[in-house]
């Protein structure tokens, strides 16, 4: 439907979702970091394709030995792992922090909701970094927990480079100012 979804084939596929700036996501992953040279839009989120990009490589080295990729091809690899990545380390650590708080069903409960809901499922399959609007605040949270349950300095200056990363993959201050204020 015309600016709202990216679509790379005239045919897509049934429930597979594209977003408007997929494209120029998965050309800033198959070609970073000298894409910034000729579009920048995507220069102060370089977290995902950065990632992206060095994933696509490293399974480069293993397959390209049988198949040749090229760059798209490793991006759009790279891209697949990490969402898998990221959603796995987002799951396990909701449940970290749920069974604190929650009896089991409440957190299979929630588990369900969250990582079943229809922006999840959604964006698990596009080259995007929208799911990092309610993944980062787990990990953040997550981090945080543990830091104040057994404070160091290096638990902090850790946090504080995770955090720095995350917010350069999506811009996402309101958990890190929550915890800002709430440490104030």
């Amino acid at each position: 439907p015309g600016k709202e979804s990216y679509q790379p084939y005239k045919k897509i596929p049934i429930l597979w979702q594209y977003n408007y700036d997929s494209g120029i996501e998965i050309l800033t992953a198959a070609y970073f970091p000298k894409i910034f040279h000729k579009n920048n839009t995507r220069i102060d989120r370089p977290t995902y394709p950065f990632i992206a990009n060095t994933l696509g490589k490293g399974v480069c080295l293993i397959i390209c030995h049988v198949y040749e990729l090229n760059e798209l091809q490793k991006a759009g690899i790279g891209y697949i792992i990490l969402k898998l990545l990221i959603f796995s380390l987002a799951l396990v650590l909701l449940n970290e922090i749920l069974k604190k708080y929650l009896n089991q069903n409440e957190i299979l409960l929630t588990n369900l909701l969250i990582f079943f809901s229809i922006i999840s499922i959604g964006n698990i399959a596009t080259f995007h970094t929208i799911e990092l609007q309610f993944i980062t605040p787990i990990i953040i949270t997550f981090l945080f927990i543990n830091i104040i349950n057994k404070y160091n300095l290096t638990k902090n200056f850790l946090f504080s480079i995770i955090v720095g990363i995350l917010m350069l993959g999506k811009p996402n201050y309101a958990i890190y100012l929550t915890i800002l204020v709430f440490s104030i």
